[in-house]
């Protein structure tokens, strides 16, 4: 595993990982509205005719539905707060450096003179904060760095 490519990935999509935790909840809350308007299922011996789906796949899917977005928020939620406690845990240029560095609404140069440094030391500070989120995502204990 490369690490810092990893941590790259991951801070370039994490907007990405924010918007898609509320796109889950909006979800998980239309299904559940959905589920509220059926009524229990009437179960009888006597045969009957009819043909398409019946009224319980729809619950079925919509369960089933439910449980695939409940999963995936769980999984969302989790890398959020992991890359929410591994950016508290940085000082605060090295956090406000580190998001406008994958935010695709900055460029290098405001960058630079945000912070009043070279372009050397830039990459420097970047490589460096990269390596000290990246550790404390994955857990990676690294002599040296």
């Amino acid at each position: 595993m490369n690490y810092i490519y990893e941590t790259e990935v991951f801070m370039r999509n994490f907007n990405d990982y924010e918007r898609a935790n509320i796109n889950l909840l909006t979800r998980l809350s239309e299904i559940n509205t959905q589920l509220e308007g059926y009524k229990s299922q009437q179960i009888s011996d006597m045969p009957h005719g009819g043909s398409g789906a019946e009224p319980d796949d729809k619950i079925c899917n919509l369960i089933f539905e439910k449980d695939r977005v409940t999963e995936l928020l769980k999984k969302n939620r989790k890398k959020l707060n992991a890359a929410q406690k591994a950016l508290t845990n940085m000082d605060d240029n090295q956090r406000k450096m580190l998001k406008m560095s994958f935010d695709d609404s900055f460029n290098e140069e405001d960058i630079l003179s945000t912070f009043n440094i070279s372009r050397r030391t830039y990459y420097r500070m970047k490589n460096n904060a990269i390596r000290k989120i990246g550790r404390q995502l994955w857990g990676i204990s690294v002599d040296g760095y």
